[in-house]
């Protein structure tokens, strides 16, 4: 676990890694519809 002193930095890291997660989950899920739309 990170000790940060100001919350602003904590908000900076915290949104950098959602934002990170956010954009791996929408590849993922566009990848698999595309999969799903070549199946079907």
């Amino acid at each position: 676990m990170l000790c940060s002193d100001s919350p602003k930095e904590f908000l900076f890291l915290f949104s950098s890694l959602l934002s990170w997660v956010g954009s791996f989950f929408l590849l993922g899920f566009f990848s698999e519809e595309r999969r799903r739309g070549f199946n079907g």
